[in-house]
């Protein structure tokens, strides 16, 4: 790993994500939960303990590349400061460990997530992109190329944890149709008729891990996009994920990070919702995400 010259971490409120970036090539090296939300206060930030998780975990990545320059890039969690706390905990962060960590305004994200997908698709039919992280939700429709709408959505999958913790009980208490009826009146209304959904952020990592009835992306050519599912699969699989699969059968499908898989069930009822709500028919999982864009953002 010697010949990394970027390592970019995408510092969400639960899970972090660590890519490397070599050669015009970026590749997902690992994640780990860290649980930052737990205890952030928006005038103090991260908890002391927290902190110190965060810091360590960047310290065991400057070991394991030594060659190598660091960036974090924060998103909604952070944006929950205020300014001048925003200002100092940049400063620390840097004093602390020597890395850069910038905090993403929505509008900084949504750039980022387009920029990562755009040009991957180009056609003249409508696509829906979904964004869906622990604190908030992006929603870009794209058309030729071009982002024709843009919606940001005060809601993740840490909200609907707060608002049905037995989610994460070893079998959900609650059905996904009840968390629907939550978050459907919370979504905006769109102008541009879609059908087709790219859904980002490891969604290709998981549908692969467990076992959507993929079919070969029909809608374009894209080697890291090269499957789709209909609607009616997502679905079905995502009741086997409530109903029949225990969070301990979740949690050994991702052994290298069993903690993401809290996130899963909430996870699957927001992007359900949003799906339902646009009529979308055929979804295209994506394991693309800011970084992407950041990279493609590099002179």
């Amino acid at each position: 790993m010697k010949s990394n010259k970027i390592i970019f971490i995408d510092v969400g409120s639960s899970t972090v994500k660590v890519y490397s970036y070599t050669n015009e090539r970026v590749q997902l090296v690992s994640a780990a939960t860290l649980g930052l939300k737990e205890g952030f206060d928006a005038r103090k930030g991260a908890t002391k303990a927290k902190l110190e998780e965060l810091y360590s975990f960047v310290e065991d990545l400057k070991k394991k590349y030594p060659s190598c320059s660091i960036e974090l890039y924060g998103t909604a969690l952070f944006r929950r400061l205020a300014p001048n706390a925003q200002e100092q905990f940049i400063r620390d962060f840097y004093e602390k460990t020597k890395a850069k960590f910038l905090i993403l305004s929505h509008e900084q994200e949504n750039f980022y997530l387009e920029k990562a997908l755009l040009g991957r698709y180009s056609g003249s039919v409508p696509v829906l992109i979904l964004n869906i992280g622990g604190g908030s939700t992006e929603i870009v429709l794209v058309q030729n190329e071009k982002a024709v709408e843009r919606y940001n959505i005060p809601i993740g999958v840490g909200q609907i944890l707060e608002q049905y913790p037995t989610l994460n009980n070893m079998y959900s208490k609650v059905k996904i149709d009840v968390v629907k009826r939550s978050i459907k009146s919370l979504l905006p209304s769109i102008k541009t008729p879609v059908s087709t959904a790219i859904n980002t952020g490891g969604e290709l990592t998981w549908m692969k891990i467990a076992q959507y009835n993929l079919k070969r992306n029909t809608l374009f050519e894209d080697n890291e996009h090269p499957v789709q599912v209909t609607l009616s699969n997502f679905k079905k699989r995502n009741r086997d994920v409530y109903n029949k699969l225990s969070l301990q059968e979740l949690e050994n499908l991702m052994p290298s990070n069993p903690g993401w898989m809290q996130g899963a069930r909430p996870y699957l009822a927001l992007a359900e919702s949003v799906f339902d709500a646009y009529d979308i028919k055929v979804i295209i999982p994506s394991d693309s995400n800011l970084i992407n864009g950041v990279v493609r953002s590099i002179p």
